[in-house]
């Protein structure tokens, strides 16, 4: 046994007996961030080792067929925890970065994952050439912006790789509802992202409509402000139920014959378009690549071949938003109480999701709120607006503005 892992067992045994219900706020929260720190940098050595031991084919001697094999046996894990890990194993060895990044901590086996994924052997060259870039926004940005950063590298690294992704999702679109005993049904399917937007959009917002009827019922039933687990619905029967409303209103509708309008926010750069353009013309991605400030994505971050957003865009309405120096929102000064038509829409545009840091509540089940306060002299304006889920603009009031 080496040295070094027995003074990693005492340290670890150490910090296990610490009474962490008896530390303050502040000393739990640091104690959080340094053991995941801990067990990255823990996840960087053993994928070191498990490296080595795969290269020494030590694991042959006892008659298993794989590296894979015998850390299933040796640690009693699941076969795909384990072949997961080997792989993560292997493919550092050619990703040195990320192997350092992992080692000191500062980023863990989800950021590993994604890396090595994007890590395919057509783009391995170029991957080389930016893994540090990649490695870096891991390092610095939340997980589901990291991700999208690769998606966006992987977009100009192999553009036509979007395309094939957007023709699998196209071909392997479909629903299924069956009928089980007792006469239930089971609905599963796959989704294309246009139709998940689309779709889930109106089902969080019907669940909502829901949810806010349960709360009001129990707390009239309970004469207090009741708890989720307190309300008649669960969070799944709700969106049963949402379902099942959408269906009733979409058989009764007899409005307009063109149906509602459907309002999708599709993001896309002036220079995407200008290239996605040139490509329908038939100029090749060589002589045409994608700039580096690509940007063709729906609302939540879901990033689309530029050639989807350009036709979709051809068949509704392209609206101009244009964003100064410091993503200030040009062209709204009218000054007045309330955040509605044009100023709200721009608001949700730039900022998509809830402003809270740890929140990701999407936009359109958010409230555009003064930041500061109305009764503080905010303005009705784009600097002033923050779109804000209930929860943290109740939270940011009291907080932040309250006296």
């Amino acid at each position: 046994m080496l040295s070094e892992l027995d003074d990693l067992k005492t340290a670890a045994r150490v910090a296990s007996k610490v009474v962490y219900a008896e530390q303050p706020g502040p000393v739990l929260a640091e104690a959080v961030a340094d053991l995941e720190a801990v067990r990255n940098m823990v996840d960087g050595a053993e994928a070191q080792a498990l490296s080595a031991f795969d290269a020494s084919k030590e694991w042959m001697g006892d008659g298993h067929k794989t590296v894979g094999a015998w850390l299933r046996w040796a640690r009693r894990l699941p076969k795909e925890i384990a072949n997961r890990r080997v792989r993560h194993a292997r493919a550092l060895r050619s990703m040195p970065v990320t192997a350092d990044a992992l080692a000191t901590g500062d980023i863990g086996d989800e950021h590993v994952g994604r890396l090595v994924r994007a890590n395919r052997p057509e783009v391995a060259e170029a991957f080389a050439e930016s893994e540090a870039h990649l490695v870096g926004a891991a390092r610095e940005l939340s997980f589901g912006d990291f991700c999208k950063v690769v998606a966006y590298w992987e977009a100009v690294a192999d553009p036509d790789r979007l395309e094939r992704g957007a023709r699998r999702c196209d071909q392997r679109r479909g629903v299924h509802l069956s009928e089980v005993m007792d006469g239930e049904g089971r609905l599963d399917g796959w989704l294309t992202p246009i139709c998940r937007t689309v779709f889930g959009s109106e089902l969080d917002r019907l669940e909502r409509h829901l949810f806010e009827q349960d709360w009001a019922e129990a707390r009239h039933r309970l004469g207090r402000e009741p708890t989720v687990d307190e309300l008649c619905r669960s969070g799944a029967q709700r969106r049963h139920d949402a379902l099942q409303l959408m269906a009733e209103r979409s058989h009764d509708f007899e409005g307009d014959p063109k149906g509602p309008t459907w309002v999708l926010n599709l993001h896309m750069t002036w220079a995407t378009a200008l290239v996605e353009l040139a490509h329908l013309a038939g100029v090749s991605p060589d002589e045409a690549p994608y700039p580096d400030n690509l940007l063709s994505e729906l609302d939540d971050g879901t990033v689309l071949p530029p050639s989807l957003v350009l036709a979709l865009a051809l068949q509704g309405e392209v609206r101009r938003v244009v964003f100064g120096a410091r993503s200030e929102i040009l062209n709204f000064g009218r000054r007045k109480r309330f955040f509605d038509g044009p100023l709200r829409e721009a608001i949700l545009v730039r900022d998509r999701q809830c402003a809270h840091p740890s929140c990701d509540v999407p936009g359109r089940l958010c409230q555009i709120d003064h930041h500061p306060p109305w009764s503080h002299q905010g303005t009705t304006s784009e600097h002033d607006g923050r779109a804000y889920c209930g929860f943290h603009n109740r939270w940011d009031y009291r907080t932040r503005w309250q006296c």
